[in-house]
């Protein structure tokens, strides 16, 4: 059986299988401009459960790469670089394990 692919209608860069509508990139692009608009409209004014962090003022997405303790349990405040507003950071910490066989 030969699966197709094709490139991401969207941006026309990434090859993606047939099945899919649009890449990974494309995706996660769409997927943040959703919460920008719900937090820019009023729609929104928290997120919960997300991957990424997200301003709850201007919506952006914010990566605090140096800073290690916003990946430690609990609540951090912080200040967005793009519209300077404070807000809170509740970091969750979960675990999840992978098994295989040893051996014969």
């Amino acid at each position: 059986m030969d699966i197709q692919k094709k490139l991401c209608p969207i941006c026309g860069k990434v090859s993606i299988f047939e099945c899919n509508k649009m890449c990974f990139y494309c995706y996660k692009k769409q997927y943040n401009d959703r919460i920008k608009w719900a937090i820019e409209s009023g729609r929104k004014d928290s997120t919960q459960l997300e991957a990424d962090i997200y301003c709850p003022w201007c919506g952006e997405m914010i990566e605090f790469e140096n800073d290690a303790n916003v990946c430690t349990k609990g609540k951090h405040n912080r200040k967005c670089p793009y519209c300077e507003k404070v807000f809170t950071i509740n970091t969750r910490v979960s675990f999840n394990y992978d098994t295989w066989r040893f051996g014969k």
